[in-house]
């Protein structure tokens, strides 16, 4: 009789446990599916904001990756930014031999004869 006692408790504690289960589960995907459907609708007004915005202010489309370094495309910023370092660095190697050239022609007290 103790034994038909127990199985029936531990069938009950079972059904229980197994009830228990599923509910949570249910409960749990009852809110998943409501955080999916929150980002879901968060995301599509981001969407409209966004073109709403686009709309106001125009502006260029982005540029392709082929014209990346091109200053037909993407202006002429990089070359005269190049351009101005060959000057410099030019300008520095010019005053670096004219320097060399007068220690050479000097006594070495400084002064330079003709």
């Amino acid at each position: 009789e103790l034994r038909g006692i127990k199985r029936e408790m531990f069938s009950m504690n079972y059904q229980n446990s197994l009830t228990l289960a599923f509910t949570m589960a249910a409960q749990n995907h009852a809110q998943q599916q409501a955080i999916v459907a929150d980002v879901e609708e968060y995301r599509l007004h981001m969407k409209e904001q966004f073109l709403a915005h686009r709309a106001r202010q125009p502006c260029a489309p982005a540029p392709r990756s082929a014209d990346i370094g091109d200053p037909s495309t993407s202006g002429h910023a990089e070359s005269a930014i190049n351009d101005k370092a060959s000057e410099a660095a030019t300008a520095d190697n010019v005053t670096s031999s004219s320097d060399n050239e007068s220690e050479e022609k000097g006594d070495g007290n400084g002064e330079v004869e003709d």
